[in-house]
């Protein structure tokens, strides 16, 4: 039987019974109860949240004489009434003519102004399509022309949207993405329709341009919402990314009850647990990753944990597969997966989940590396990050450039990507001890270096260092006794050293531009040292998940893909290392407090002395003699880098 839904008729504000199929023509009102816009004591249509509707109609929907708003629609009374209307909600949002979004601030301008400043923007709105911002005469333009300008005036725009708690709530995510059309309405009663693509494109470019102005996402911040908030809601109602990601949205939202954060948006997800009275939030979190996974989603499996925060408190599941519930936000959007295919269907019990991979090899954490820089101001600096990890030694820098590389550079790149890290480590230090860090960049001393290095940046910008922005980073080295080769990549783990070996398994995570990620997976020592018998020895116990690697190239691919499928169990309560994790904690390798302020504890006479010596060397590595003798072919990589330790 067809359920029945009630519509309020705005002509004489009656309330009238339809059939969910057949109902009119009607508007869905989104607003955030804490705004008040429909206050109990008032006529509906005397009150701000009628008047707006009216002038919605009016202006835009002449011949629609119907709404549904929740606070009439649904009786707020009747508990069986609000069983058997809420679970009509996404059908009845989706089914309406428009969504009007009320929000409780001004937003300053009218449909003209709309209307001209999106022309304005076409051919900002036309590189992102392409995504072409990268082309010189582009970044050019919107970095240091009147572009720049542009963006910055459009994101002050956009962000007049974002001055309402309607951006924060867990419901009104779900009303908004399942809208056919969205028309916006503010205190200043002026309908706007615009390409809700702007919320998407515009911060997309200030980020991968590094407009430094609009970059900012600490909370309490004017573009904050638009990066945090917007950004993803937009994407996923243009399905843009993968349906269950709808979750990772919730993460940044809030809900006057714990569970709904979980229960709130399941729906448009496709994945739908059933309900348990009295159950947390995160117990609840656990399940639906649970089910996700098991329904194919294994890009729940692939994200890596996150690092201790006493802030915030646990950061990591009850089960080490799973990610931590509090951050599932920030792991799950920075983890350059959309989705997993997994190999074969998975399979669960108790938690453990069997999966179909490739046993890729040992794995040997090299040394810690920590995580993303991250100013005062709330910026994460990818390029300090770099240089930072390179303390300033050509050795680390060569290291540091293999392992976020991924595979993408040679032999010449790389020197030369080392090169600018360690030529920059004292004026990376000088500009944190100034707090100054947003001027920074880096001395380029050639057109050659200018290239790789502005190449390796967009890299990251792609999503390559995001993954360490709340974890922590080692560099490691991937090997296999029967084969000549090793792979250096950095292991993303929440900082919790290992107490056995480490291996990795390939569960075909692959990354949109064709990297993979791989699962880095802890098992107790004393493993056999054949690679195959060792494969199998893992299929035999649940593996304890430690933590996934930065993408890798694909060029890597003819190594493990000649390898057998093995079925291997991860996580769960048979995982050996949590069960023992529970009684007896790990040491946590936490940053070491002079770890992030050692460059502001150098002394301004070494600073001063470092400068001098740093521009001595750029002014010989720079020289047109050594220029050719570095990028001599007949040159061997041990003499070049003999060449270049005796320039330092």
């Amino acid at each position: 039987m067809m359920p029945s839904i009630r519509l309020l008729d705005t002509l004489d504000s009656s309330l009238r019974e339809f059939k969910l199929g057949s109902a009119p023509p009607y508007l869905a009102v989104s607003h955030a109860w804490s705004d008040h816009i429909f206050p109990p004591e008032m006529p509906i249509l005397s009150s701000l949240g009628g008047k707006v509707v009216q002038e919605v109609i009016r202006t835009c929907f002449p011949t629609i004489h119907h709404c549904w708003v929740d606070n009439f629609c649904i009786k707020q009374d009747d508990e069986d009434d609000k069983l058997q209307q809420i679970p009509l909600m996404g059908s009845i949002y989706h089914n309406a003519e428009a969504v009007v979004v009320v929000l409780s601030c001004e937003i300053g301008f009218v449909q003209d102004d709309v209307d001209a400043a999106t022309r304005g923007l076409e051919d900002a709105l036309q590189v992102w399509r392409d995504d072409s911002w990268a082309e010189t005469r582009y970044a050019e333009f919107f970095q240091r022309g009147p572009g720049r300008r542009k963006l910055i005036h459009a994101m002050k725009g956009l962000a007049r949207f974002t001055c309402s708690t309607w951006a924060t709530r867990i419901w009104t995510l779900q009303e908004y993405v399942l809208a056919q059309e969205v028309v916006w309405i503010g205190r200043d009663m002026h309908p706007i329709r615009l390409d809700d693509r702007l919320f998407q494109a515009i911060p997309e470019l200030c980020d991968q341009l590094a407009i430094k102005e609009c970059m900012s996402r600490e909370a309490g911040t004017e573009f904050a919402i638009l990066h945090t908030h917007f950004k993803g809601m937009v994407n996923s109602r243009f399905g843009d990314i993968e349906v269950t990601r709808i979750m990772e949205l919730l993460g940044n939202r809030k809900a006057t009850v714990p569970v709904d954060e979980v229960y709130g948006i399941m729906s448009a997800s496709t994945v739908e647990i059933d309900p348990i009275k009295g159950e947390t939030r995160e117990e609840a979190w656990e399940r639906w990753c649970g089910s996700a996974v098991l329904q194919g989603r294994v890009r729940w499996l692939m994200l890596p944990p996150a690092t201790f925060d006493p802030q915030i408190g646990a950061t990591s599941s009850f089960n080490c597969a799973l990610p931590c519930f509090s951050l599932r936000h920030d792991l799950s959007s920075g983890s350059c997966l959309d989705s997993v295919t997994p190999f074969e269907p998975v399979a669960g019990k108790n938690g453990t989940f069997a999966l179909t991979g490739r046993y890729v090899g040992s794995c040997k954490l090299i040394r810690r590396l920590g995580s993303t820089y991250r100013s005062k101001s709330g910026l994460y600096h990818r390029d300090i990050t770099l240089i930072l990890f390179s303390s300033g030694n050509w050795h680390l820098a060569l290291q540091v450039a293999r392992a976020f590389g991924g595979g993408r550079y040679n032999k010449k790149q790389l020197i030369v990507a080392a090169q600018v890290m360690a030529n920059n480590y004292a004026r990376a230090c000088l500009s944190i001890r100034k707090e100054k860090e947003e001027e920074f960049t880096p001395v380029i001393t050639s057109f050659f270096q200018a290239r790789v290095w502005g190449d390796l940046m967009q890299l990251q910008g792609r999503g390559m260092m995001d993954l360490i922005n709340i974890s922590t980073g080692f560099c490691a080295r991937i090997s296999r006794t029967d084969m000549r080769t090793s792979i250096t990549t950095v292991v993303v783990t929440n900082g919790i050293l290992p107490a056995g070996d480490l291996h990795c398994l390939d569960f075909n995570a692959v990354a949109g531009d064709r990297r993979r990620i791989l699962m880095v997976i802890e098992a107790p020592g004393g493993q056999p040292e054949s690679p195959h018998d060792l494969a199998l020895s893992l299929t035999r116990r649940a593996l304890h998940k430690f933590g996934t690697t930065l993408p890798i190239s694909d060029d890597y691919d003819g190594i493990w893909s000649i390898q057998p499928m093995e079925r291997f169990n991860i996580g769960g309560s048979d995982c050996e290392v949590c069960s023992h994790t529970l009684g007896d904690a790990r040491t946590i390798d936490q940053p070491q407090s002079s770890t992030p302020g050692a460059p502001l504890r150098i002394d301004s006479k070494r600073l001063k002395a470092f400068l001098r010596r740093e521009k001595l060397v750029n002014k010989a590595v720079s020289g047109g003699i050594c220029r050719r003798r570095l990028s001599c072919k007949r040159t061997s990589g041990r003499r070049r880098g003999a060449l270049v330790r005796r320039i330092r």
